[in-house]
Formats: structure tokens, C-alpha cells, sequence
């Protein structure tokens, strides 16, 4: 047995290696030729090869080289026309690698995300949300002097950037570190290993109604799995409920992860279709709070229905 395990595993290494060559070539040409028109996107027009005259800035850390930006000159003839600096950070999904084009006075010019792993939908709009726009598809990019929404035209060493709600610059002022705000609008939990993020698109934002308790209230729509057990009490009173624990599922990669909420169904019996291991809508008034320094997370539930994945979807069948 422990031969034809050592004999498994040595076949799959060496098709891994195999494969990984193979692929090796068209990755890095995808890439080359993403960079390559992105470029063309953030620059003004340029006549020599800015990734051949690139220049990389690293950064050391605990022994270790880390690459901070990449550098790509842009000149039309001898005249330097602009520079675009390509950079890494985590956005909400994981990694996000955005290139930034600058003309010769320092002004961006546009900008493109060259790698993401956004929500569709909603981070993954970020390629537009300040302003930039495609001229390659058509598309006319936004000045900040046709809106206060676009960085497009604006200079970093003149003046800070900042991210306002509607209303622009004019009303930047009225939020300062430490201010208490009362924000209203849609809560995205993402799970990520041991972390766990709340990402939060703003509907509204009222300072002057903010209150003096800190909390966060509202109703969740939860898609998922019940756990392994489903119990059936009284309360005080002698009323059911139910109490379980369900989780949700999301692809990240090449793996998943999973987010637990425990639910409270009061005043209603168990439905017969309410058993281990089986998908449930859920919607009801969601509390947050800590455990051993974690947050736990439940829902009061007002509905609960047996949710049933349509023939073919593979994601709704894990």
C-alpha cells in the first residue's frame, strides 16, 4: 500500500510540474498583454516601451526584499510625457494590483486595475468609480472638473485625495477622526481564515443623529447549509423555538470559506424539511457581538424556507 501511495504521489507532483510548465508561457503573455494595454489606457500617447525601461522599488522586511511599486516611463520622442506607477493592496476580496498613469505636470491622467478578486457587481466597478473610463472601448473618461467624483486630473502633490459621500469636497470637512456617525446602507461579510470583514456600502450618513451607544443593527439575508444538530426548546413561558446553526459557503481561490451564524426560530414548531445538512433562505434581524474576543453572529428569524439549488448549478450544491 505505501508503495502505490509513494508511486500516486510521485505521478501527481510530476503532472503538477508538467502542467505548470505548460501553462507557464500563456499566463505570463495574458498578463504582458493586460499590462501592455493598460498602459496604453493611463498614458498619454508614447512611442517607446515603458515595461522595457521599467524601474522597481522594493522595500525590505524581516530579511526580506518586497516589491512596493513598479515604475513605467512614458516619452513620445526624447519629451517624457507621463509615468504610470503600478502598485499592490488588499481590497475587500483579497489582492488588488491598480496601475496609475500621470502626465508630464503630475496630474492622473487614468487609471486601470490590472488584478482583482472583487465581488462582481460591486468592488469590481471600482475600475470606474473615480472617473476612469476606457477610450479604447469608446468610453469618455471623466475630468474632476466635470465631477468631484473623479480623481482624473487631479495632482497628489498639490492636494490630498480624499473619498467623500455625495456632496464632493465641499463637505469633506464635516468628517473628522473620531466624529460618531449613524451610517445606513448594505453589510457584506467576507470570511478569510481566521479574519473576518464587514464591508459596508453606504446608503446615507448622519452626524447629527449618531447617539452615544455603539451598534450594528439591521436585517440579514442568509443562503446556506444547516449544521449537525437542530434544537427544539421551551422558553420561560413554555412557547417553542428552534435554535441552530447554519453556514454560508464562498469559492475564494482555489478553496472555500465558510461563515457560521446561529439562528433562533420563535413561536413556530419544526417543519419536517428542517433537518441536518440541508439549504435554508433565511431572513430575520441579524445581532453581532463578541466571544472569546471573535465576533458571533445570530439571527432572529422572521423567515425560513428550505432553499433548493436548481439542476446544474455546482455552487448551490455544495
Amino acid at each position: 500500500m505505501l508503495l502505490v501511495l509513494t508511486g500516486v504521489t510521485a505521478v501527481s507532483v510530476a503532472l503538477l510540474a508538467y502542467v505548470n510548465e505548460l501553462t507557464k508561457g500563456p499566463i505570463a503573455e495574458a498578463n504582458a498583454k493586460t499590462l501592455n494595454e493598460a498602459l496604453k489606457k493611463v498614458l498619454p500617447e508614447f512611442t517607446n516601451n515603458p515595461v522595457a525601461e521599467s524601474d522597481t522599488i522594493f522595500s525590505e522586511k524581516d530579511g526580506k526584499k518586497n516589491v512596493d511599486f513598479i515604475v513605467y516611463p512614458a516619452k513620445n520622442g526624447d519629451n517624457m510625457v507621463g509615468t504610470a506607477v503600478e502598485a499592490k493592496s488588499m481590497g475587500f476580496g483579497g489582492e488588488l494590483k491598480v496601475l496609475v498613469g500621470f502626465d508630464a505636470e503630475g496630474k492622473i491622467y487614468n487609471y486601470s486595475l490590472l488584478a482583482h478578486t472583487e465581488t462582481p457587481g460591486l468592488g469590481s466597478k471600482a475600475d470606474k468609480w473615480f472617473g476612469a473610463y476606457d477610450p479604447a472601448k469608446g468610453e469618455q473618461a471623466v475630468s474632476h472638473e466635470e465631477s468631484t467624483k473623479s480623481i482624473l486630473g487631479m495632482n497628489p502633490g498639490e492636494a490630498a485625495l480624499t473619498v467623500s459621500k455625495d456632496g464632493g469636497q465641499d463637505t469633506v470637512h464635516e468628517y473628522r477622526y473620531g466624529s460618531r456617525a449613524k451610517v445606513t446602507g448594505t453589510l457584506l461579510l467576507k470570511r478569510r481564515g481566521e479574519k473576518l470583514y464587514f464591508n459596508l456600502s453606504a446608503d446615507s450618513v448622519d452626524l447629527s443623529d449618531a447617539g452615544n451607544t455603539d451598534s450594528v443593527k439591521g436585517q440579514m439575508v442568509f443562503r446556506g447549509k444547516t449544521g449537525k444538530h437542530i434544537e427544539e426548546r421551551k422558553d420561560k413561558t413554555g412557547k417553542p423555538y428552534l435554535m441552530f446553526s447554519a453556514f454560508s459557503t464562498e469559492k475564494v481561490n482555489d478553496g472555500f470559506e465558510y461563515q457560521w451564524v446561529r439562528f433562533f426560530c420563535f413561536g413556530k414548531e419544526r417543519e419536517e424539511w428542517l433537518q441536518p445538512g440541508v439549504k435554508v433562505d433565511a431572513k430575520g434581524e441579524m445581532s453581532l457581538s463578541l466571544y472569546d474576543g471573535k465576533p458571533d453572529i445570530s439571527c432572529r428569524v422572521e423567515e425560513l424556507n428550505q432553499y433548493v439549488p436548481e439542476a446544474g448549478n455546482d455552487n448551490d450544491n455544495r
